[in-house]
């Protein structure tokens, strides 16, 4: 009791004199600074050294080097007992205490190796009895593989004949952990990296050639050891005296996936310009929902491409031309991937039933899930998983139910399988697990597998199942392998039928979808030929299978190749010997593959006035008539017209298809059609007559019955 009434009153008085202190105007001494935090300091009597209020603390410095700092309290004097050989400069490297806090800056130099490096600065006092540690930690000399990088923007510049830019004439580069260099493989071509490296200006010479040139800039490492992929090259375009279309963003733009989005094409241009989807892939960009819309007709711009979901596991891939008037055309390629949808599949669940988590692959994050029978399973998502979960299986059966996954329009399927409370008759198919064989085009034989402890026998059912050749066995027992064996399909008709595998005693039944592909056979129309002959034509032939073309039945035309092919291919079609008549004649030939066939029409054009009616949507009926089927909805629709006898006129003889007034010049015209609301199907007959009236050409236009959904078309 005696010492710590002795203490109290030491530390009273210590106060006291502190408080005179402060009232008299005078600090607890020169460089004295209030320690934030720092941990009650001991008795008056007691020595104590701290670093940032611990006795141990860790700072960390960068490969280059450089200084930190700590707040370090002692209430004696206090010096730098040890440190690292690569810590240059400690300071102050000593002091008095007297209860204050002062900031000691260390300096590390820079770590020329390349692992990383850790040593400690020991603080210690005067009389030795206590110690303060900062750990210093260093980075290595060298950055790991993923720490280098090196990126450019743009990756192409674009100049006039005169020498200026179109859009900007510098790119930015960003690199880490890489020195670079620049250079360039045209003479006329100049550059000058800014004094910071982070971009570089391009200069280009004067130029009076009428074709555009490239010059290729490389900006690459100087350690040649560092991975290509880190060498970069800007594109630098000059366009010749006169107008220039060129597109200066990505000419090949892949999607990452199947979501709505928009991409922009940057043009830089002196001349009227646009952009259009390429007659190959305008009908199927219009099918999804893709549309284009353009800044400006006019000089530099944009065309914005809006892109639709993809509801299906097909990739789409458009291509979009941009054209100035004249200038080239510039294809940009626009690929959007299709949905890719994997589930996993359960393992057979026990008659007492359980839960198991499937995994869902999915590209997209709007799919849903649903059971077929919620008294077998049920389902529930879980963020990328499935939780399936049965309910105990009082009957004598297996019991199973299907799992479907759906992502918009694509749908997979997996089979939940529960076993019997009690081993019981069953029969089952354990192949196709989804249940459907196809047999493609040609004769074949396909496996079911039946999985069974009893009787069983197989039922084929259809509308049409004699291209179903034999079934063997179609009844046996326990487990055995099915044959199914169809006859070859040679038209245009697929074939379906069902096969159902059923228990004796069991009841069990399990249906099995058989199909079977049909011929496809499609052949480019030819466009109409010259009247002075000597012309050939090349029309592209699709197929499935094997295909013969037969030779014309005119002297005049002649087919090539009338030897039987496999697959795609074409056709040569060529007009020998001039057309001296006033009128346009026709010859024809076949394609045929297995029974189907396709009759081909070629015209000649008159020795005089013509006029035709051509386009990828227009095809030639069995009479030879010029035919084109739209869908019910209302919209515009482009038709090409190629005379030699313009301005040419055109006339419909129906109210809901409308065509432009008096004549019309150029190669094109408009069809306007009205939204059909009617239960059947209408016809219009579209004529176009040659300035002279000497020449005429029709098309019969057919628009869809107005109760199978609304499809509108630009």
């Amino acid at each position: 009791m005696k010492y710590i009434s002795h203490t109290l009153l030491l530390s009273l008085a210590t106060l006291l004199l502190a408080l005179a202190a402060c009232q008299n105007g005078n600090d607890f001494g020169e460089g004295y600074t209030p320690c934030i935090d720092c941990p009650t300091p001991p008795e008056p009597s007691k020595p104590y050294i701290y670093v940032d209020s611990k006795e141990r603390t860790e700072i960390e410095f960068q490969q280059t080097g450089g200084t930190e700092t700590v707040l370090l309290s002692s209430n004696v004097g206090w010096e730098v007992k040890s440190q690292p050989d690569w810590i240059s400069k400690i300071d102050p490297n000593n002091g008095t205490g007297s209860n204050s806090t002062v900031t000691v800056r260390i300096t590390a130099d820079a770590n020329t190796t390349e692992v990383k490096r850790t040593g400690d600065i020991v603080f210690v006092t005067t009389d030795g009895s206590h110690t303060a540690t900062v750990t210093c930690k260093q980075l290595g000399g060298k950055p790991e593989p993923d720490e280098y990088s090196l990126t450019i923007s743009p990756s192409e510049l674009s100049f006039d004949s005169d020498g200026k830019a179109t859009d900007m004439n510098k790119f930015t580069v960003e690199s880490k952990n890489v020195e670079w260099k620049d250079t360039c493989d045209s003479g006329w071509c100049h550059t000058v990296v800014s004094s910071d490296k982070t971009s570089i200006t391009v200069t280009v010479d004067p130029y009076t050639g009428k074709k555009q040139r490239e010059a290729k800039i490389k900006v690459e490492p100087t350690d040649t050891s560092l991975p290509d992929s880190l060498k970069k090259t800007v594109t630098v375009i000059q366009h010749g005296v006169g107008p220039y279309t060129n597109v200066t963003s990505e000419k090949v733009i892949e999607l990452e996936n199947p979501d709505q989005t928009t991409k922009d094409i940057e043009v830089v241009s002196n001349e009227q310009w646009t952009a259009t989807f390429s007659e190959e892939t305008y009908a199927n960009a219009s099918s999804w929902g893709w549309s284009i819309s353009q800044t400006t007709p006019n000089g530099n711009g944009k065309a914005t491409i809006t892109i639709s979901n993809n509801t299906t596991e097909d990739e789409h891939k458009a291509t979009v031309i941009i054209k100035g008037t004249e200038s080239e055309e510039i294809p940009v390629t626009i690929t959007q991937p299709g949905i890719n949808l994997m589930v996993s599949s359960p393992s057979i669940f026990s008659a007492s039933g359980g839960s198991q988590v499937l995994t869902v692959d999915c590209n997209i994050d709007d799919w849903t899930s649903t059971s077929s029978d919620g008294s077998v399973c049920t389902v529930e998502r879980d963020n990328k998983t499935l939780i399936v979960t049965c309910s105990e299986n009082t009957t004598t059966k297996q019991r199973t139910a299907k799992v479907t996954v759906t992502a918009r329009k694509v749908t997979k399927t997996v089979y939940v399988t529960q076993e019997p409370n009690t081993p019981t008759p069953y029969t089952n198919v354990a192949s196709p697990t989804d249940l459907e064989i196809n047999f493609g085009l040609a004769t074949g034989t396909k496996e079911i597998v039946v999985d069974s402890n009893e009787e069983w026998e197989a039922q084929l059912t259809g509308d049409d199942t004699s291209w179903i050749e034999s079934i063997s066995p179609q009844n046996d027992s326990n487990s055995k392998t099915v044959k199914v064996t169809a006859k070859a399909n040679d038209t245009e008709t697929p074939h379906t039928a069902t096969i159902t595998i059923i228990g004796i005693t069991s009841g069990d039944s399990t249906p099995i979808s058989l199909t079977q592909d049909a011929i496809k056979l499609m052949v480019d129309t030819p466009e109409p030929f010259n009247s002075e002959g000597d012309e050939t034509q090349t029309l592209k032939v699709t197929c499935n299978t094997t295909w013969k073309a037969s030779q014309s039945d005119k002297s005049w035309c002649v087919v090539s190749p009338t030897t039987t092919q496999t697959g795609g291919g074409s056709i040569t079609v060529s007009v020998t010997e001039k057309n001296d008549a006033t009128t346009s004649r026709t010859a024809k030939f076949t394609v045929t593959a297995g029974k189907v066939e396709k009759t081909i029409t070629v015209t000649q054009k008159a020795n005089g006035p013509y006029i035709y009616i051509s386009g990828n949507d227009i095809y030639t009926d069995g009479n030879g008539k010029k035919c084109m089927t739209l869908g019910n909805g209302k919209g515009t629709k482009p038709i090409s017209v190629s005379t030699n006898d313009g301005p040419f006129k055109v006339s419909s003889n129906a109210d809901w298809c409308k065509v432009p007034d008096g004549e019309v010049s150029g190669n094109t015209f408009n069809l306007v059609v009205e939204a059909n609301d009617k239960l059947s199907k209408r016809t219009a007959t579209i004529t176009v007559t040659s300035k002279s009236g000497k020449a005429t050409d029709t098309l019969t236009v057919t628009q869809k019955a107005g109760n199978i959904g609304v499809e509108e078309y630009e």
